[in-house]
Order: structure tokens, then C-alpha cells, then sequence
């Protein structure tokens, strides 16, 4: 299978047999939309018990074997206080919603930067967030005008936005960033989990 690619393993006590309620590893490669079984191995991989029962932050949320709700949107790079002139070279985004639990995979490549007023955001999620427990996997990211040690997201609460956080250096702490942090073709990717009321 070409492209990038990474196992993501059934619960423990699993087997690799298809048979009876046991899951067969299977491989995700970039660009590969998730069939229900990868999804539900993505939440096995979270905290989930062997009856479907998944665990975050005391929320439990029962998977079974329905489909996820698949919706594309269309990510964009902004600021808090808005943003113009920003083009892109490529940009994606995918959602997959069991109930109140929403995955999203998001894909920013520039062509120009624009202007960007305020800290950097990433609008346009298809559901908006009622719970920001769950920061996002860290980004992968390149081209960026300030060398970074981290680079992370947060969905924000009653939003459907998602702040871009780094780290230039080890500190207490990560910052969120501004226009002077990206250049007119930085690109980032990044997945993330969290709660909906919709």
C-alpha cells in the first residue's frame, strides 16, 4: 500500500481473527477515507472496553455497529478578529460523527498568506464543540517563518473553530499563533476528537 501508513491495533484481548466480536488490524494510508471498522479501532485505541463502551472524561458513549455520519468541509485558515487575501494550494477536511463523538482530519497547504488579524484559527467544522477536552493529535507542519518545537490544535468551546498552538523553545507552556508565525506557503495537517450537542 503506497502513502504513509500506521496499524491501529484492536482492543486488548483482541485477536486478529475476523471472527465472532474480535478485530482484524488494519492499515490506514494518507488520503484513505475510514471504513467503519478502522473507525471503530480509532476509538478502540482511545479507551474503549470490550462491550463498546467508550470512556473520555467521564463521557460514555456507546459504538455499535452503525455507520458514522461522512461529511467533507471545507477548512479555513483565519484570525480572531478575521482575515483576508488567504489562497490555497490544497485544502481538506473530513468528519466522522458517532452520536455526540466527532473525528475530524484537516489539510491547509497556502498559496498566499493574506492577512491575518488576531491569533490564528482554523474555521468551518460541520458541528459545533460543546465540550474542548480533547486537544488534537500535534500537527505535522512545514514552511513556517518561526521554527517550532511543537505545534498543536484545540478545538474551542461553542465554536466550530480550532486554534493553532506552538512552541518555539521548551517552555511552561504553549503560545497561540499570529500572522508572523506562517509564511505564503506554510502547510500543516492534523486530526481531532471532540464532543457535539447537534
Amino acid at each position: 500500500m503506497d502513502g504513509e501508513s500506521s496499524m491501529i491495533p484492536g482492543p486488548p484481548g483482541s485477536s486478529s481473527s475476523s471472527s465472532g466480536n474480535s478485530f482484524v488490524p488494519y492499515f490506514i494510508a494518507s488520503g484513505e477515507t475510514f471504513t467503519v471498522p478502522l473507525f471503530k479501532q480509532a476509538l478502540f485505541a482511545m479507551n474503549i472496553d470490550n462491550e463498546g463502551i467508550l470512556d473520555i472524561e467521564g463521557f460514555l458513549i456507546e459504538i455499535n455497529d452503525s455507520a458514522p455520519i461522512i461529511l467533507a468541509w471545507t477548512p479555513v485558515l483565519t484570525g480572531s478578529g478575521g482575515a483576508t487575501g488567504q489562497t490555497y494550494t490544497l485544502r481538506s477536511g473530513t468528519s466522522y460523527k458517532y452520536g455526540p463523538l466527532v473525528f475530524v482530519e484537516c489539510l491547509i497547504e497556502l498559496s498566499a498568506l493574506g492577512t491575518i488579524t488576531g491569533v490564528a484559527i482554523v474555521s468551518g467544522l460541520p458541528y459545533t464543540c460543546s465540550a474542548n477536552y480533547f486537544p488534537a493529535s500535534p500537527a505535522y507542519f512545514g514552511a513556517l517563518n518561526t521554527p517550532l518545537v511543537d505545534f498543536s490544535t484545540m478545538v474551542l468551546t461553542g465554536t466550530t473553530t480550532v486554534g493553532l498552538y506552538g512552541q518555539a523553545a521548551a517552555d511552561t507552556q504553549t503560545g497561540q499563533l499570529v500572522q508572523t508565525d506562517f509564511t505564503n506557503t506554510s502547510f500543516f495537517r492534523f486530526t481531532a476528537i471532540y464532543l457535539t450537542d447537534s
